[in-house]
């Protein structure tokens, strides 16, 4: 396989693992804070976290390159804490596809924490037990398989961005070419068959996550049902 097209699908796996494991950290628990605790001024923030979603990906990309850029109010910041650009760098199209990536893992978690079965976190409650070691002894044992199929096609999505990834990082071999970028260049200079081995790669990349995912699920019926 052609080393740039290794080099793209590397930084791309990098990428996605790197944001998704942010996500994870901090989504999660925004998902289960709201989940948990209702209320009618949370249209406001989730108004705010499906913003992204509305948003095309490359209108979304163009509106953070303002922000990123050195004269942008995140871009001025981040130049200033580690005198460093954010636009066109890797820590740029990590951020971006931090923001792209939010949405889905907030709303996949939130559907999952809305399932939980009460009386399970209400007992806990009920014997003194406090929030923080509810989430690890109670939460986290009956959502685990789900939310780590969250996290799952979570990577997925952010592994096959390209339109908020090549506002923010363009095209820079080795620090924002992903996989995605490179397999529009190959079609658009016509290397056809290098496009399509590539794409074959990411397809199967893709499927071994559907795999997986269902796999896990299939792990986690049989406890589900003798719980039921």
């Amino acid at each position: 396989m052609n080393s740039n097209i290794t080099e793209a699908l590397l930084l791309s796996i990098k990428l996605s693992c790197i944001a998704a494991l942010l996500l994870t950290i901090t989504a999660l628990p925004v998902a289960y804070y709201f989940s948990s605790k209702p209320g009618r001024w949370h249209v406001i923030p989730e108004f705010f976290f499906s913003l992204p979603l509305v948003f095309p990906p490359v209108i979304l990309g163009f509106y953070l390159l303002l922000l990123f850029s050195p004269h942008g109010v995140v871009g001025k910041l981040y130049g200033l804490l580690f005198h460093d650009s954010l636009s066109f760098s890797f820590n740029g199209i990590l951020f971006a596809a931090y923001v792209y990536g939010f949405p889905h893992m907030y709303r996949q978690s939130q559907a999952v924490f809305s399932n939980l079965d009460s009386r399970y976190t209400d007992l806990a409650k009920v014997l003194g037990k406090g929030d923080f070691r509810i989430f690890f002894t109670v939460i986290l044992p009956q959502t685990g398989i789900s939310l780590m199929c969250s996290v799952l096609f979570c990577f997925a999505h952010i592994l096959g961005a390209f339109g908020v990834i090549v506002m923010v990082g363009g095209s820079i071999p080795g620090e924002t070419k992903v996989a995605s970028i490179m397999l529009f260049e190959l079609v658009e200079t016509f290397q056809y068959n290098d496009a399509f081995f590539f794409s074959l790669i990411m397809a199967g990349i893709s499927l071994s996550i559907m795999i997986i995912s269902g796999l896990l699920k299939k792990l986690a019926a049989p406890k589900e049902t003798g719980e039921a």
